[in-house]
């Protein structure tokens, strides 16, 4: 999207207004260096700024908060700014988070026409091209949810049914009712303690938990009995917050991130695949690719008629106080 004059001129970003301060020698009181007026540049998408900040000397390779200009660039799906620094020299190949680089993360994507012709570009593999496709739809998918999801709880649990997950909760599943939408809601809303509705979902080999009330972070009275053995992740949605993904193997905490998280070097695969990186406008929400995520580790997919219509089991497992 176009940024306007006044906007760019806020932003220090004004192409004429970068020539004109560094024409002059530039202004001492000015609060950003070169390189930093470049990967502002690289964020806001602004192709003229950084056309000249490179023309005046800005290092196309240079480092801010461990990313490259070409790496924010990409992120945020900046086609001009990207095709901008490529041109200027930025090296596309240049690993910046667990070896994986700008154009590495460009080619499976809308920008991927930038980068495929360029010398050196790298093979990606079928199995990953054809895994990213499968999860481009999956997060497609969740993504056109009418629901948004704030506030609220959802899990996913590989491998169990209902029954034994009730057990694994300390619960007899003969007193775990199957209930509609209306008394599960009548109980999570108003009634004492933590009510959870869980199902198994149609075809699915394992579980899925739904939660009015999100979950608490950590909730290890609830994942650390879940996943032993086995698998479960867990999207608890914040209405004025970020939302909080966690992965519990075996019983233990194995990832826990916010879902609008830079990339890290011990992100998984499938965090990859479901772009969290990816900050370009129209975008997929947050709450779609958490749900992806849950699904790729745990094979459960859910609809969401099935999620917020069907009956399920009202479980409600017992206080966290008692496993303190």
């Amino acid at each position: 999207m176009s940024k306007g004059p006044e906007y760019l001129a806020l932003r220090g970003l004004d192409p004429e207004g970068i020539r004109r301060r560094l024409t002059a020698g530039g202004d001492p009181a000015y609060p950003r260096t070169l390189n930093e007026d470049l990967h502002e540049a690289a964020c806001e998408g602004v192709a003229e700024a950084i056309e000249v900040l490179v023309e005046y000397g800005a290092d196309v390779e240079s480092v801010e908060l461990d990313e490259t200009p070409l790496w924010v660039a990409v992120r945020r799906g900046h086609r001009d700014a990207v095709a901008a620094l490529l041109r200027a020299g930025a090296d596309p190949w240049r690993p910046v988070v667990a070896n994986r680089s700008p154009g590495w993360i460009a080619l499976t994507g809308p920008l991927g026409d930038l980068f495929r012709g360029l010398p050196g570009a790298p093979v990606v593999e079928a199995d990953w091209l054809r895994r990213q496709a499968e999860t481009d739809a999956l997060v497609a998918r969740y993504d056109s949810w009418d629901y948004c999801g704030d506030g609220e709880g959802f899990a996913f649990v590989a491998d169990v049914d209902e029954d034994m997950a009730i057990r694994r909760l300390g619960l007899d599943p003969a007193a775990c009712p199957v209930v509609d939408e209306d008394d599960y809601l009548d109980v999570g809303l108003s009634g004492p303690g933590e009510a959870l509705w869980l199902g198994q979902p149609p075809g699915g080999t394992g579980v899925a938990l739904f939660s009015v009330i999100s979950f608490d972070p950590g909730s290890e009275h609830l994942w650390c009995p879940l996943s032993s053995p086995g698998l479960v992740t867990s999207v608890a949605t914040n209405m004025v917050a970020d939302d909080v993904i966690e992965v519990w193997r075996d019983g233990v905490s194995v990832r826990y991130f916010q879902s609008l998280h830079e990339p890290e070097e011990d992100s998984l695969p499938e965090e990859w695949l479901c772009r969290f990186y990816d900050r370009s406008q129209g975008s997929p929400t947050r709450l779609a690719r958490g749900l992806a995520l849950g699904t790729l580790l745990t094979g459960v997919e859910i609809d969401e008629e099935w999620l917020f219509h069907a009956p399920k089991r009202l479980v409600t497992p017992p206080s966290p106080q008692l496993f303190e």
